[in-house]
């Protein structure tokens, strides 16, 4: 195959196998359709491949990860296409009269998308050392808010159901003061003896600065709805509560 010849690429990404369908860059006639395993060996052959044949440019829906850093680091010019719009795309070239495997279609409408279309989608450029770890913090970041929400979420309805009070004595249910609260005073029952003097010994351990009293904070626990749990009930709930409690401790400290 002529090395000069130019070239557009699809590339049809899974987990385990990925299509490649290449065109010729002016007639839109297939040069090569082959398919390349999520392997070391095969990804290099794939680039190898990408660069041998002349491709200008390679169409993928997938915009980041291992492969797309190869195809990158390999010279090939890497746009992404949005899987709606490769969905919208398939009437279009169902018309041209292709005929190949109907799992290697995504990658022909791929490919014909980085000839013809290519203008219309943005290319992607290899990223500094830097950006990737901003960027992989800042997504772990985003997963530990996500978690610490939906843990926050449920410990606040377990306690709705038997400790009310709990769930409305401090501004934030996630914060480290309530959280504290619950670790000591898991349960009403455990909360039995808690006085003015001890809940401000509590506060003045746990560096509170919320703004509101110890007789405040009691009196809002006082009012709130008393729940109707018999001992076994309370035993039940106080364990994933505290469970729930721990995991949100363990989040702050991160």
């Amino acid at each position: 195959m002529d090395e000069q010849t130019k070239s557009s690429a699809g590339l049809d990404w899974a987990k385990d196998e990925h299509a490649l369908c290449v065109l010729e860059e002016a007639s839109g006639r297939v040069l090569l359709e082959r398919r390349f395993t999520h392997q070391e060996q095969a990804i290099n052959e794939l680039c190898r491949e990408l660069v041998h044949t002349g491709v200008e440019r390679l169409a993928i829906e997938r915009p980041e990860g291992v492969l797309v850093e190869r195809l990158l680091e390999a010279g090939i010019v890497v746009i992404t296409i949005h899987p709606n719009q490769l969905k919208a795309s398939r009437p279009r070239f169902r018309a041209s009269g292709y005929r190949s495997k109907s799992d290697s279609f995504d990658a022909f409408c791929l490919a014909e998308l980085a000839r013809t279309d290519h203008h219309r989608f943005r290319a992607l450029s290899p990223d500094s050392d830097e950006t990737k770890a901003l960027r992989t913090l800042t997504r772990a970041r985003e997963d530990l808010v996500g978690t610490r929400v939906a843990l926050a979420n449920q410990l606040r309805c377990e306690l709705e159901a038997f400790w009310g009070g709990a769930a409305l004595l401090f501004k934030e249910i996630d914060s480290s003061i309530s959280l504290a609260f619950l670790k000591h005073y898991p349960s009403p029952r455990d909360a039995r003896g808690l006085g003015q003097k001890r809940l401000e010994g509590f506060l003045s351990k746990n560096r509170y600065c919320g703004g509101k009293s110890a007789l405040e904070l009691l009196e809002r626990l006082r009012k709130a709805p008393c729940g109707r749990a018999g001992k076994a009930e309370i035993e039940a709930r106080r364990r994933p509560a505290g469970k729930r409690c721990w995991r949100l401790l363990g989040l702050l400290r991160r």
